[in-house]
């Protein structure tokens, strides 16, 4: 009989970053739903299922199989069927990338499974951990990212059809647009304003940024390592085309972090792994510390749509403040 494990333990997904600490599945599964869910799949003989610390948008569970093997069933809480197929699109374009998951097909060769009123994915299972924040982790953070960006280049992704980053993100358009509306936040109206310097601003936009598919939230939680070594990159449900700065300074913002805010050696450290496999351009060094600052107002606006909008989890309804805060700390600090 199939068993299913009532745990806390964390261990595929810890989602404890500065978007939320762990959360509850937001998706119940009983034995049953799992046993045809994976049977979709031709996954008969299930021996156990664990409930993992789960994400906003989705709800995980890892499923241990007959022959020793496990998978993780993943249920979407947030997106849309046609945002998942797009995100699964692209992790099968970047099969051979050595740091991605390549979603399972059903036996009717779907990347997406639908079951009742639900619908997700199915990946291999990986162990790991999530990373301490350490130089060395954050030095490997960053040569991955750098690895994404220049297969991207390499593969010519641009090219591939694939979604832009900004119909499941924001970028820096999507925050000036919101900026705008007359019903906009005036908290975070007003911080934009004092934040974005006007010249920086216009460079951004006049400037030939290069682009290509970017991860879009790698945050250092969205990393799984072991043993000290980077294993697999997690949770690209806002990737799609866009500028690999606005790429670096989300994942600067959301892993350099120390008590006292961006912390310059780990920013270094990043860095130095990120160039180690491309190089900026000279318009995006001059960049940089704006892509940082950008990147926290980018998830602060994510925070705003979700949790103060919306009604995702009303526990985070005023997290957004805390981005607006370590974005005006580290203003300050240049």
């Amino acid at each position: 009989m199939l068993h299913i494990v009532k745990t806390t333990k964390i261990s595929y997904v810890e989602l404890l970053s500065i978007k939320g600490g762990p959360v509850a599945a937001y998706t119940r599964l009983s034995e049953d739903d799992v046993a045809e869910i994976l049977f979709l799949y031709g996954f008969e003989d299930i021996k156990e299922v664990e409930p993992l610390s789960l994400g906003i948008s989705n709800s995980n569970y890892r499923c241990s199989l007959g022959n020793s093997d496990a998978v993780i069933l993943k249920v979407s809480n947030d997106k849309g069927i046609s945002e998942m197929q797009e995100e699964q699109e692209i992790l099968e374009a970047l099969g051979e990338f050595p740091f991605t998951l390549t979603p399972y097909k059903t036996k009717s060769n779907a990347s997406v499974y639908t079951w009742k009123e639900l619908y997700g994915a199915v990946f291999p299972f990986v162990s790991g951990s999530k990373s301490m924040g350490s130089l060395e982790d954050l030095e490997q953070l960053g040569e991955a990212l750098g690895l994404l960006h220049m297969f991207s280049i390499e593969h010519d992704l641009s090219n591939k059809g694939f979604r832009c980053h900004s119909k499941v993100g924001y970028d820096l358009t999507g925050v000036l647009e919101y900026c705008e509306l007359e019903n906009s936040l005036e908290e975070f109206r007003v911080a934009c304003s004092d934040l974005f310097a006007k010249d920086e601003v216009k460079l951004w936009k006049e400037s030939n940024l290069p682009k290509g598919l970017i991860h879009g939230d790698l945050y250092i939680d969205n990393a799984l390592f072991e043993d000290g070594k980077l294993q697999m990159l997690l949770d690209f449900e806002q990737s799609g085309i866009g500028c690999f700065l606005q790429d670096i300074g989300i994942s600067v913002s959301g892993s350099c972090l120390s008590r006292d805010g961006v912390d310059l050696d780990m920013v270094e450290a990043f860095l130095k792994g990120y160039q180690s496999q491309r190089k900026l351009t000279d318009e995006e060094s001059k960049l940089l510390n704006f892509s940082i600052t950008l990147g926290l107002m980018e998830i602060s606006l994510w925070r705003i749509k979700r949790f103060h909008e919306g009604d995702l989890d009303p526990l985070k309804r005023e997290s957004f403040r805390e981005l607006i805060q370590l974005a005006k700390k580290f203003k300050d600090s240049l």
